[in-house]
């Protein structure tokens, strides 16, 4: 969601799409068409990426075409994201996007579960150690199942994560979107951006009412207006404004 986010706000400013590659599973083509390209590796074994430098190579150079061709987005799966911050160190990236002029931003998105805070963590760990301050670094704080984090403050992990903070790292807070038809767009496998372009269908779905339907419109765009508020300066070309 994080990703279609940053590509819809960069839409909203400049009239265009950045560049989108997903590098895992296709799946934010559903949110913005047939302009996202995927790269799929080959293989399924991610420690063979991570060790194997051609393999490497081949599958991820194309995320170097992507980042100097254009203002991009780039969505990297959980499981490929170790592997692609170890060739960019073995491949020099950090280097060659310097001098091609790219700046670089990675953004984390983290939902309130262990599993996925200790991999954002490590993640971000990792790209600090190859990029330094050659590159900004963001963590998206995404409630997706509206558990909350209150859970996680007594957690080291959470503690660790304030302390990326002062040490440099912004923090951003998702809003929740609790709407009727954000529901029914999460079990029809849509994203909340979707939900607003099949607003109509969702709402005859729920068989809402005149006044419901404006309700349910007004929830789900003041949610959209929050969230685009939140990351507006994290949408590619941004750095460039600051």
């Amino acid at each position: 969601m994080t990703a279609s986010l940053l590509a819809l706000i960069y839409n909203m400013e400049e009239g265009r799409l950045p560049n989108v590659l997903e590098v895992d599973q296709a799946r934010l083509a559903n949110v913005l068409g047939d302009t996202v390209s995927t790269i799929t590796p080959e293989i399924n074994d991610t420690e063979q990426l991570a060790t194997n430098p051609d393999l490497a190579e081949e599958t991820f150079n194309p995320v170097y075409d992507e980042l100097v061709d254009d203002d991009a987005v780039v969505d990297v799966g959980a499981n490929i994201a170790t592997p692609l911050i170890k060739w960019a160190d073995t491949s020099d990236l950090p280097e060659l996007l310097a001098k091609d002029g790219v700046a670089l931003h990675f953004v984390f998105p983290i939902a309130p579960d262990p599993e996925t805070l200790t991999a954002a963590l490590n993640n971000l760990h990792a790209a600090r150690t190859v990029f330094g301050d050659r590159a900004r670094y963001t963590g998206v704080l995404n409630d997706v199942d509206r558990s909350g984090f209150g859970n996680f403050e007594q957690q080291r992990g959470w503690q660790v994560l304030q302390e990326k903070r002062d040490a440099g790292v912004q923090l951003r807070q998702l809003p929740n979107c609790t709407c009727r038809i954000a529901d029914l767009a999460r079990k029809q496998g849509m994203l909340p951006p979707q939900a607003i372009d099949h607003f109509d269908d969702l709402a005859q779905k729920l068989g809402l009412n005149p006044p419901a339907r404006r309700q349910q419109w007004n929830k789900l765009t003041r949610w959209h207006d929050n969230a685009r508020r939140q990351l507006q300066d994290l949408a590619p070309g941004c750095e460039a404004a600051q």
